[in-house]
């Protein structure tokens, strides 16, 4: 924005919020979300999602698809980032070889996924998503996602009442930086494990004191 020079009015504001729990009106009936991010559009008259972040750790990725589409078609929000971590079955050891299908090999990755509606598309809740994979069978391929991601434009995010210009309106943003990123991932996962091992060695305390 400060590139472009955007100058949004006093009351408009470029925000964003962790896990805020959202009531949305559908139909004749309400229900509750709460995502784990969300970049908000604010005016005097409210707020506007634009984009917000889902994260699942092991979770299906239908269910995954399936919240991205009740957040674009229900709340009207733009663009739904998906991030997506798998991980093996834990303290397990198998007697016979793993053998996987093409579909759980797919699944035995973390990724970045973009959903946003289809504006050209007739089916029901058409959406287009795009997919960047973070690792693969324990390596890092992180690197090869651009700071890019999605092509999402500045339109997007702001009004283009608001920008003013259609020169700003389709400026692509370039946020993501993958060494911060999975500088961040790799602690998140450290720290997961850290904690699972205390609940471990503090369950065997006990089974042993016990016995």
């Amino acid at each position: 924005m400060r590139r472009e020079d955007v100058r949004l009015a006093p009351h408009q504001r470029l925000r964003i919020s962790s896990s805020p729990t959202e009531v949305i009106k559908y139909g004749h009936s309400n229900y509750e979300m709460q995502p784990d991010g969300v970049v908000y559009f604010k005016t005097r008259t409210g707020e506007e999602y634009k984009v917000v972040v889902e994260i699942g750790f092991s979770q299906t990725y239908d269910s995954l698809l399936q919240k991205a589409r009740k957040w674009i078609f229900d709340t009207k929000c733009k663009i739904v980032l998906l991030l997506a971590f798998y991980e093996k079955e834990r303290c397990s050891a198998p007697l016979k070889p793993i053998s996987l299908t093409s579909r759980q090999m797919d699944d035995q990755v973390a990724f970045i996924e973009v959903v946003r509606k289809d504006p050209n598309s007739t089916d029901t809740n058409p959406v287009l998503t795009k997919k960047y994979v973070l690792t693969e069978e324990g390596r890092d391929r992180s690197s090869d996602v651009p700071r890019t991601v999605g092509d999402m434009r500045l339109a997007e995010l702001i009004p283009r009442e608001s920008l003013g210009s259609d020169t700003a309106a389709d400026v692509v943003i370039d946020f993501f930086d993958s060494d911060d990123f999975m500088s961040t991932v790799r602690d998140a996962v450290i720290s997961i494990a850290v904690n699972r091992l205390k609940k471990q060695s503090r369950l065997l305390s006990r089974v042993l004191f016990c016995s």
